[in-house]
Parts: C-alpha cells; structure tokens; sequence
C-alpha cells in the first residue's frame, strides 16, 4: 500500500434558503483510492453497478462489497485491517450479469448477514450465503437462486417484513415486465431453487405525466420507468411498509396497497426517515438518471407536502438518510454520478439541524459516485462514505475516512 494522502476539506453552509446559515461544519477526510494504490482493483470491469455497506465479519467494524457485472471477479469485499490496510476477498470469482439492485440480511438466520443481487441483463436474482466464521480471501461464498424465471431486469430490491408475519419478504422491480414483486421466504430457504414470488403491482409505458426531472430519465429508461426503493414504517402502525416510485405501499388484508407521495417522481432514488420530529417519517426522492431537484416530502394534513433542498442535482444514483455526525437527528447522503452531460459531480452531505433546515457539506467535487455507501469502515466509531462510479474510470474505488470535526 502506498502512503495515504490527508487533505483537510472545510465547507459552509449552502446560501440557499432552505439551509441554515447559523452552523459551519468542518470534516478532516482522510481519502483512499486505487488511484493510489491504497486497494487492490475489485476487478476488470468496466461496470461497478453496486455497493454494500454492512458488517458481514461481525468484527465490529463494517466492511464493504463492490458489485461488477461486465468483468470478473463480480463481487469483491474489503475488510479493513489495522494500519488502514484493506485486504480483498473474493465473494464471487464468476462474471455475473448482476446490476443495480442489492440488498442484504440474515438470510439462512443463523445470525450473520448474508446478500442479494438481480440481474439487469437476464431473468435471474441470487443471494450469496455468508460463510462466517470461516472467511477465505480467495474462497467464493456459496450462491443460490431466488428467481430463474420471467423477465429480465430487476433494479432495486429490498429485504423486510413488509406483511407483519414474523417473516423476511423481498421487494423487488421487475421493469422488463414493468410489475412490482413480492418473494416470500422458503421456509427451507438453503435446499429450493426458486422462491414463490406474486405481482403487487403493475405500471403502463404508454406515457407519463411531466417527471421533476423534466423528462431527462428518459434519454435512458423510457417512459414511465419505475424505480427506487426502501422501507419504513410509514403510517406508524408496527409493520414496515415498501417505499418506491414515488408511492408507498401497505399490506393491508393480505394485499398490498399502493398509496401516492408524487408520481412526477416515480424514476426517483428514494430513502425515508423521521427528519422532522413529529407525525410520519419524511421522504426524500432525487433523479437518479436525470437532472432534476433533491425533495423532502412531509405528511401534513393528509398531504404529502414537497420541500425543494437542492434546485438542481445532475444523474445523483446515490441517496441515504443516516445519522452521519450522530447528534440524533437523521442527515441526507447524495453522489452524482460522473458522465459525459455532468463533467464535475459533486459527493454531498446534508447535515440536519433538527427542524427541516440542512447545512450543505460538498464533501469532493470531481469525483463521479454511483450507488455508493456510509459506513464505520475503520472502526474508529464514526462514519466513513464509499465512493465508487458507473463506469468513469473503472475499476475504481475511493474512500473518504472520517477523521471529526
């Protein structure tokens, strides 16, 4: 490894008037990059589609997986070591047509976290047994099936207990068939190939209404192309709701049904979280294929009542609410994406002052990032941002080491 490169970044607070002028927040990063020869490359491909961020070791620290699918190997981990060393493990050596979309749990429940994958370029969707505690640099983690069948390309997926039975479900796109699936969990999830999975719902491409990003997703996906996910207890009765393409949706009577926050965002990143005290969880919807505004919706008298935070963010395919400086207030994570319409991409933090209003933190400038994470990567108790792109200069990985205020 060579020697790592420590550069103080100090920011203030957006001019904007929805950020607050009265905090200045100051980060020392420390940044790690394959530029530098501080990681080994993941691979050869020339598309890294995903990231996971999460502590698969149990080691208290969280290590973090880069997803290719044009090259091998196709899923890479790092695993931090002392010194700022970390060493690669291969979690799957084949080339894989795996894409966007990932997510993780204890999958088998034996009490460690294993993983998912869909594929953009065939009918399938894996999940990878995690091995812990016998970990092997070189040894690929067991892969088995969750669909083989139907139509191809799944962007986003996400793991709960979406029906309150005690049980974990996976959401997940199919937009080849342009439909919504659930998949239910085998109970002898380790012997069967394929899992049992019913369509909740299903959208039309035969148009759309006028998108927040002014129609420029559709240089890349077509009309009325539905994406993003996650999860939350939106309307706060116990179960964890699905929450995509500008809807969230309830299972309510052995159906689920879907409920609209703005279907002029339905292409959109999406992420929620109690940001504003009080009442249901916020959402927060950015265009992850196209230029459009970073919006906050708040549930107020029945509305979902939008919150412009940002005018204008350019192809931001990376979108997380977490408590990143752990005052108790949940904060905002974006990363625009580095291609040819958008030349100088920012990583950005929103720092949350409690009562709707952000401070603006431009972590890096010039760096193209693409569903990229947060974590606790060296274990030093605070959090850490992975960076990785889409296919500016890949392979490649950069890591900002949080070092405080």
């Amino acid at each position: 490894m060579k020697k790592l490169t420590l550069f103080l970044l100090v920011f203030t607070s957006c001019i904007a008037t929805v950020y607050s002028q009265k905090r200045i927040a100051e980060f020392v990063w420390t940044r790690l990059s394959t530029e530098y020869g501080d990681f080994d490359i993941p691979g050869n491909s020339q598309f890294q589609t995903a990231t996971l961020v999460a502590d698969f070791s149990k080691n208290g620290k969280d290590e973090f997986m880069v997803v290719e699918k044009t090259g091998n190997p196709s899923v890479v981990m790092y695993l931090h070591d002392e010194g700022n060393i970390f060493e690669k493990y291969t979690i799957e050596r084949r080339k894989l047509q795996v894409g966007e979309s990932a997510d993780y749990c204890d999958i088998d429940g034996d009490g460690d976290l294993d993983f998912a994958i869909g594929s953009e370029d065939s009918n399938e969707i894996w999940w990878w047994e995690n091995p812990y505690p016998k970990f092997n640099a070189s040894k690929n983690w067991k892969r088995r099936c969750i669909k083989k069948s139907g139509d191809v390309l799944h962007h986003d997926i996400s793991f709960a207990d979406f029906d309150g039975d005690g049980e974990i479900e996976l959401a997940f796109w199919n937009q080849g068939c342009k439909t919504l699936f659930i998949a239910q969990k085998p109970e002898k999830v380790l012997k069967v190939n394929e899992w049992e999975y019913e369509a909740i719902f299903t959208y039309s491409t035969d148009g759309q209404m006028l998108q927040r990003s002014n129609g420029t997703e559709l240089d890349l996906n077509g009309p009325n192309f539905h994406s993003g996910m996650s999860k939350a207890d939106i309307d706060l009765d116990g179960i964890t709701d699905i929450v995509t393409a500008g809807m969230w949706f309830k299972y309510l009577e052995g159906k689920y049904i879907a409920n609209y926050i703005d279907l002029s965002y339905t292409a959109a990143r999406i992420d929620a979280g109690q940001l504003i005290e009080g009442n249901r969880p916020e959402v927060v919807m950015v265009a992850g294929h196209g230029i459009g505004p970073l919006v906050m919706y708040q549930f107020v008298n029945n509305t979902w009542v939008p919150t412009i935070l940002d005018k204008t963010t350019r192809r931001a395919h990376t979108l997380q609410i977490i408590d990143f400086d752990k005052d108790g207030d949940l904060d905002i994570f974006t990363a625009e994406m580095k291609v040819k319409e958008v030349r100088n991409p920012n990583v950005i933090l929103l720092l949350n002052n409690g009562n709707g209003e952000f401070d603006k933190i431009v972590i890096a400038n010039n760096f193209g990032s693409h569903n990229s994470g947060i974590g606790d990567v060296d274990g030093d108790n605070d959090l850490d941002i992975i960076g990785k792109p889409f296919a500016w200069g890949t392979p490649r990985i950069d890591v900002w080491l949080n070092n405080g205020k």
